[in-house]
């Protein structure tokens, strides 16, 4: 039996990726109010630096291993203009969401290549992809994500662990809805958001299927 990770496994596409695979799911919060450990809950905060070993250590505490992961999380920031930036805004989220990225790959895919297998997909984001204004802070930590995530790839793939990134056109969460404005959706157009059961779907696959490149792409209809 398989056994996942999902880290933000609890809304948007992580929760459709919880719903739709087999085996035995792990998933992950940033809220200590909602951890179970009998429903497959966990605490991971991206923000915080020791997470990652406190969730792999509370793992190895219930004897889980780790086949497969889905990172998920991500610390959205509001859009600013560069000129409106300070380093400290790019300092706070470059510390969660890149050196939080590293320090769970690290503690999880050690013990993959000491067994000799597994699987990571990192959730990436098509529109990092494309420049557009008030956009610096996560084009540049997605860019770095990937390369990171490529990078860590050529290492341990010879170890039979696979490290692959999806980028995704906009997705109709929650959080996307709050995050993007009004005028690009509109020029979007809602009906060609993404649907997160769609994204979920294709993220399983796309970890799954090893005739495929490392990095894709899930655009839609959407055009930019």
């Amino acid at each position: 039996m398989t056994t996942t990770l999902i880290t933000g496994g609890l809304s948007g596409i992580g929760e459709e990726i919880s719903k739709q695979l087999a085996g035995k799911i792990i998933r992950t919060t940033s809220r200590r109010d909602r951890v179970d450990h009998q429903s497959g809950i966990y605490y991971f905060n991206l923000k915080e630096l020791t997470s990652a070993k406190e969730l792999t250590d509370d793992l190895k505490k219930h004897n889980i291993q780790i086949d497969q992961v889905f990172h998920c999380a991500y610390d959205f920031s509001d859009a600013k203009l560069f000129f409106s930036l300070k380093s400290q805004d790019l300092k706070s989220k470059f510390d969660a969401n890149i050196i939080g990225t590293f320090e769970l790959l690290k503690a999880i895919i050690k013990p993959m290549t000491r067994r000799g297998q597994g699987r990571i997909l990192i959730l990436g984001s098509l529109l990092a992809k494309i420049p557009a204004p008030g956009k610096l802070i996560y084009i540049t930590e997605k860019s770095a994500i990937e390369a990171m995530a490529m990078a860590l790839n050529s290492e341990v793939n010879s170890k039979g662990v696979i490290v692959k990134v999806i980028h995704p056109a906009l997705v109709a969460t929650d959080q996307v809805k709050a995050k993007i404005s009004i005028d690009v959706i509109d020029k979007i157009g809602k009906e060609n958001l993404l649907s997160p059961k769609l994204v979920a779907t294709e993220c399983i696959k796309f970890l799954a299927d090893d005739s495929r490149e490392n990095i894709d792409e899930i655009r839609g209809n959407q055009k930019w």
